[in-house]
């Protein structure tokens, strides 16, 4: 990500633009009186939103005194506004703005000077998407904290790449401006009220898309940072409450190889298809693996995925065994290995269990979405590959 330059590197790199930082008044010890701020009226912190048109109708009068006046740079002209608090679910309060007002210190403002119109909504496209979300979350000291919030001199440390591709750049300026022009607003006119609603989701997920092809991001690297945004955060806030610790989607059917999974973008499917493609190379052309999943006839809140190496292009047959006896055979395979009892109570407890045989590698986790993910299922793969590369004598081949 820090590849790029950051934002207040930007006049560096771009010739006649400048950045110029700035936070809104406090209050507080009313030591100064409001002078020049009285050409201004104040938007309320509650009426600052990503999307929309600000109501003007909501604007107020600013205090008579204040301890300090703020940066009027960042109060009229051409520029980005940033919430300092950061809202439930880890969401960034910014949007571009061209209207006249000031506000108080709970908001950031950055006023830009001789940007392209495009530049501007790239810049703001940036702030909007997970990729940012991703970024403060595992770089700003101050989210997790006393008070979840992003300083200033986060705001203007975030890496901007500017695209060189004029479809890239069309493509994001276009989801730009339409949620720009979003009424979320019962009664709003354009793509008003339910409706606003109902395209919300899809144009932020155009956003992502768009902003991920912009740095460059692999497949893994947006699971990575899809996966943090939506489960890891929902589990940061929510705790108990959080989707992330909900049982796992899982496949129609319980037995398949890579074909059967490859397409697959979310639940468990998406976890095999992952793990099935990057140890696929390894066994081509003749083998592959077959994945089976089992769950312990008690009902308790685990899952086994077993990994099987079989003979590449013969569909494998459906497991039709006893699933209690299934679920035997999974737990005398980790006795040896795991020092854990084929029938001890720790195997309810402990998160992961892991055995990699000659043939066959298998893994037992909680049943819950966050240990299921994509980005888990590649971790899964790297930490079985080196587990072996580590042991020297093992293959997944039947051989010594």
């Amino acid at each position: 990500m820090e590849r790029f330059p950051t934002l207040r590197e930007l006049p560096k790199h771009l010739a006649g633009v400048e950045v110029s930082p700035g936070q809104g008044f406090k209050e507080a010890n009313q030591a100064l009186p409001a002078d020049w701020l009285n050409k201004y009226r104040e938007l309320p912190s509650t009426e600052f939103n990503r999307y929309g048109e600000i109501n003007t109708n909501r604007l107020l009068n600013v205090p008579t005194r204040v301890e300090r006046r703020g940066v009027e740079d960042v109060y009229a002209g051409r520029r980005l506004l940033v919430a300092r608090g950061i809202r439930e679910g880890g969401v960034i309060t910014a949007r571009f703005e061209t209207q006249r007002y000031c506000f108080r210190n709970s908001i950031h403002g950055i006023r830009f000077k001789g940007f392209e119109p495009w530049q501007e909504l790239i810049i703001t496209a940036i702030y909007w998407s997970s990729f940012a979300r991703y970024y403060y979350f595992i770089t700003s000291g101050s989210w997790g904290m006393w008070h979840d919030e992003i300083h200033l001199e986060n705001v203007e440390e975030m890496p901007i790449r500017l695209p060189t591709d004029a479809t890239l750049r069309d493509r994001i300026v276009r989801v730009v401006e339409e949620l720009q022009r979003l009424d979320l607003k019962l009664g709003g006119l354009e793509l008003g009220g339910t409706a606003a609603h109902q395209r919300l989701p899809e144009l932020e997920r155009e956003l992502d898309a768009a902003v991920f092809d912009l740095y460059q991001l692999n497949a893994a690297e947006r699971a990575l940072v899809h996966d943090m945004c939506t489960l890891g955060l929902n589990l940061f806030y929510r705790n108990r409450k959080s989707g992330a610790l909900h049982e796992v989607v899982r496949p129609e059917r319980s037995t398949g190889i890579l074909a059967d999974v490859s397409k697959a973008e979310s639940g468990l499917s998406a976890y095999l298809g992952i793990f099935l493609g990057s140890w696929d190379r390894e066994f081509a052309p003749d083998g592959e693996f077959v994945w089976r999943v089992l769950s312990p006839p008690s009902r308790a809140p685990l899952l086994a995925v077993s990994f099987a190496l079989h003979h590449r292009g013969v569909r494998p047959v459906t497991a039709v065994d006893d699933d209690g006896e299934a679920w035997r055979d999974v737990l005398a395979k980790l006795e040896p290995s795991s020092r854990v009892r084929a029938h001890s109570s720790r195997i309810f407890i402990d998160t992961f269990f892991r055995y990699v045989g000659d043939r066959e590698i298998l893994f037992i986790k909680r049943n819950e979405q966050r240990f299921w993910t994509r980005t888990a299922a590649r971790e899964d793969a790297e930490s079985t590959l080196t587990y072996l590369m580590n042991q020297g004598d093992i293959a997944l081949s039947g051989e010594r």
